[in-house]
């Protein structure tokens, strides 16, 4: 997977292309590290239109973003999840989680 991250006024766009799996450990503790500056009234979208794949690592790694920001009460979105992900995400209980913008 790789990322980029846009920053303004409102809070942080994360735009994730590829495949999210195990091996972007490295790259999610980034993005976290990211997250540190977040106030409450800031938004934090995740642009998933470009992951073409997702596995079990991927969503634990989303849930993982979830706990790094979750005592800061910031809603997570999910933002374009191609249909592939988004079945996955789903099929999870996710969409219960984040919410997800189609």
């Amino acid at each position: 997977m790789n990322y980029s991250v846009q920053t303004d006024a409102d809070g942080k766009t994360f735009i994730l292309t590829g495949r999210l799996t195990f091996k972007d450990h490295a790259e999610i503790a980034k993005i976290k590290t990211e997250l540190d500056d977040l106030s409450i009234s800031q938004k934090c979208v995740f642009d998933m239109q470009g992951v073409e794949f997702i596995d079990s690592s991927g969503l634990g790694s989303l849930i993982s973003i979830g706990e790094a920001v979750g005592g800061k009460e910031i809603e997570i979105m999910l933002h374009r999840p191609q249909p592939k992900v988004l079945g996955i995400i789903k099929a999870c209980g996710f969409d219960t989680m984040f919410r997800i913008e189609e």
